[in-house]
C-alpha cells in the first residue's frame, strides 16, 4: 500500500505540475494573440484568444485552430486581403515560437512524451471521446507512461512512450 500511494504522489505532482506549464503556455498564448489581434482591430479579439488559449491544450491540431478561426473572422471583418494575410501571418508566427520553441521545452522536460506517442494518443483518445479525447489524450498518456514506468514489467513499454528513452 505504501508503494501505490508513493505512486500516486509521484503522477499526480508531475501531472499537476505540466497542467501549470501548459495553463502558463496557453495563457501567454493568448496574451500575445490578443495584443496582435487588437492591434488588427479585429472584432470580438478577447473571445478568439480565450478560444486560442484552449486549444492550445490539443496537441497539433488545437494551434492550427487557434490561427484559422481569428483568420476566417477577419476574412469576414475586412475587405483588404493584405490586412488578413499580416494577421494570419503574425498568428502563425505566434504559434510557431510558443508552440515550437517554447512548449515543447518546457513540458517536454516534465512529460518525457515523444512526439509520435502524442500523435498516436491524440488519434486513440479523439476516436474515443472526440472533442474531450482530443484535449485529454496527452494527459492520459503522460499517466499511463508514468503507472508503466514504475514496475519493471511495464517498464519497456513507458520507455517506447518516452521521448528520451530515459525514465
Amino acid at each position: 500500500m505504501a508503494r501505490i500511494r508513493e505512486v500516486i504522489q509521484a503522477i499526480n505532482l508531475r501531472i499537476g505540475c505540466s497542467l501549470a506549464l501548459w495553463t502558463v503556455n496557453s495563457v501567454l498564448l493568448g496574451a500575445v494573440n490578443w495584443v496582435i489581434m487588437a492591434l488588427f482591430g479585429l472584432e470580438f479579439a478577447l473571445l478568439w484568444t480565450v478560444v486560442a488559449a484552449f486549444l492550445n491544450f490539443v496537441p497539433h491540431i488545437g494551434s492550427v485552430l487557434g490561427v484559422v478561426l481569428p483568420v476566417l473572422m477577419a476574412l469576414v471583418q475586412f475587405s483588404v486581403p493584405g490586412v488578413v494575410l499580416t494577421l494570419l501571418l503574425a498568428l502563425t508566427a505566434t504559434q510557431f515560437v510558443i508552440g515550437n520553441c517554447l512548449d515543447p521545452y518546457v513540458t517536454g522536460n516534465s512529460l518525457n512524451l515523444s512526439p509520435f506517442a502524442i500523435l498516436v494518443s491524440l488519434a486513440v483518445w479523439s476516436a474515443l471521446w472526440a472533442i474531450p479525447g482530443a484535449f485529454l489524450a496527452v494527459p492520459i498518456t503522460a499517466i499511463m507512461t508514468m503507472v508503466l514506468s514504475e514496475f519493471a514489467g511495464t517498464r519497456p513499454i513507458a520507455v517506447l512512450l518516452s521521448r528520451s528513452g530515459r525514465l
